[in-house]
């Protein structure tokens, strides 16, 4: 194995031999910053995440030892200039290639544009059927209908009428529960990167602690976000003031493990609770998985995962 692999690189052109070894030497492909990065575009990774840029740009890094490549989406355009701005300086020293794409709008004709603008009025299916909440938003008929007991079948022969100011809370609803919750897939989602670069030995000691303060930042609005997301949620669940249910987060034993490996924990466990409050805004079969997602049972995982983050954080606080 060891001889062909020297008759490939003996076989490729000076500049190939030293770029091939030099992304196998860096391992770049993790996208986290290592001891041969240069110190100065591992800050600039760090300030990154420290002032939450993250959030405004769904951003991929690849470091070399004195280059750095980033490739992505634009979500926010003012977190893109301030990235600009946090790049200018280092452009003049570094080699700095950056491939950051809009996303495209659809060309429409003049009927689609009025069709999407009379479906943009209406809220989610989801939410317009789901009376707990319109109860809750104020709406006459759905609390007499859950005084009266109304049965599915009555509810189709005497459709509630239509109520504008109902339409735009419950869009506002979906709209603030969906942005909360890509808030949180986004800030765990770079959980283990930031661990990983605080745990690292071979950095320099002050990068450590300033990616550890960041992922702590991280879990910190995870914790604020997925609270605000679960009581925003609440009247949205059948009888959900009524249930109660002694939970222990799924993973169990995390106080037994490494600091990285709760990380990724709490990284991919966010995510995936993330996907199910996707789903109960916009289920994939409406017919048939509305009423499972509609079960406390996504509001109990919200409170595991704010206990699994909490755990997370305490943890994390003693490898300072």
């Amino acid at each position: 194995m060891l001889r062909s692999v020297v008759i490939l690189l003996l076989s490729l052109a000076p500049w190939q031999q030293v770029v091939s070894t030099e992304l196998h030497s860096l391992d770049a492909s993790d996208g986290v910053p290592n001891r041969a990065t240069a110190s100065e575009l591992a800050e600039a990774w760090v300030r990154f995440h420290e002032s939450s840029l993250c959030q405004g740009l769904d951003a991929a890094f690849v470091f070399h030892e004195k280059a750095m490549e980033i490739t992505g989406t634009v979500l926010d355009e003012k977190s893109s200039e301030k990235f600009q701005e946090l790049l200018r300086p280092l452009k003049a020293t570094y080699a700095i290639d950056v491939h950051l794409d809009r996303p495209k709008e659809e060309e429409k004709t003049e009927e689609k544009k009025d069709k999407d603008r009379d479906k943009d009025d209406d809220p989610p299916a989801s939410l317009w059927e789901n009376y707990e909440l319109r109860a809750f938003l104020g709406d006459p008929f759905a609390r007499a209908r859950e005084r009266a007991g109304l049965d599915d079948d009555l509810q189709l022969r005497f459709p509630p009428p239509p109520d504008e100011v109902l339409k735009q809370r419950l869009r506002v609803f979906a709209e603030q529960t969906l942005a909360w919750n890509s808030e949180i897939e986004r800030y765990a989602k770079h959980l283990p990167a930031l661990v990983r670069m605080a745990t690292d030995a071979g950095l320099k000691q002050h990068l450590r602690m300033r990616a550890n303060a960041a992922a702590m930042q991280h879990a910190r609005e995870i914790d604020r976000l997925v609270g605000k997301l679960s009581a925003s949620l609440e009247p949205a669940f059948p009888h959900s003031r009524k249930v109660e249910r002694n939970t222990k987060p799924e993973k169990n034993s995390m106080a037994e493990k490494a600091i990285a490996d709760r990380a990724a924990g709490v990284s991919e466990f966010a995510q995936s609770v993330s996907l199910r409050v996707y789903h109960f805004i916009y289920p994939e079969q409406y017919t048939v998985g509305l009423d499972e997602l509609r079960q406390p049972s996504l509001l109990a995982s919200l409170k595991d995962l704010r206990k699994m983050n909490a755990q997370f954080l305490k943890s994390l606080a003693k490898t300072k």
